[in-house]
């Protein structure tokens, strides 16, 4: 879908752009990790939702955005391209 809409739509200047984010740390599995249902070795691999958010912002800040028109971006991959610390040590462990 991303890339079919970045093709209708880039002749208009808008960007179309798919974030592929890790497990986010979402409420229910906040939840889950205090029940136990999820190990503590599993809770560093979870996302922090600012992180995502982060990476959301420094996209919709790139002057160049149009040049990833119809692209899919890991959001490790781009706290890495635009220089994104990690939130609280929350982070996808590849």
């Amino acid at each position: 879908m991303t890339a079919d809409m970045a093709i209708q739509l880039k002749d208009h200047g808008v960007s179309v752009v798919a974030l592929q984010p890790g497990m986010v740390l979402t409420e229910m599995f906040e939840e889950r990790y205090r029940k136990g249902f999820l190990d503590e070795a599993d809770y560093p691999r979870f996302e922090a939702p600012a992180f995502v958010g982060q990476c959301v912002v420094a996209l919709a800040s790139d002057n160049e955005i149009i040049t990833k028109t119809g692209s899919v971006f890991p959001t490790k991959e781009l706290a890495e391209t635009y220089g994104i610390e990690v939130l609280d040590g929350r982070h996808v462990v590849l």
